[in-house]
Formats: structure tokens, sequence, C-alpha cells
């Protein structure tokens, strides 16, 4: 068994990438409320405005954004 040790966002999305070449048939994430966390973090780094309020919650477009984006995890 490998397991990748993810600690931001973009550490998960160079993960897929890399593994789109191997031969894996399943890939388990645990737990998946981490990796929303660091989506959410990813989002709010980005400073942008319609995602992000100043208080750095999400907007209703964020939340939009973390629910799309977040609803792609199992089509890699």
């Amino acid at each position: 068994m490998d397991v990748a040790q993810i600690e931001k966002w973009a550490d998960f999305k160079e993960f897929i990438q890399f593994i789109k070449d191997k031969d894996y048939q399943t890939i388990v994430v645990d737990p998946i409320g981490e990796l929303m966390e660091k989506l959410k973090r990813f989002m709010v780094a980005s400073g942008d405005s319609k995602l992000v309020q100043k208080d750095g919650s999400p907007t209703m477009a964020g939340w939009g954004w973390l629910k799309r984006l977040y609803g792609t995890i199992s089509s890699f």
C-alpha cells in the first residue's frame, strides 16, 4: 500500500497528476473532511473577493466554488 501525505491543496493536485500515469484502481482519501479544509484554506489564500469575505469566510459564490471543486474529487 502506498501512502501520500497531503499538506495543502496543491499537494493533492500534484498527487492526482502523478497517479494518472500509474495503474491504481482505488484511491482512499482519509479523512475527506481534512481535504475539504485544505481546499477552503487554498480558496481563502487566493484572496478573491468574489469567493472570500473580508473576515475570511466564504461568500455564497465561494461556497458554490468549493462545492463544485470538491465534487470533482470523485472524478479524478
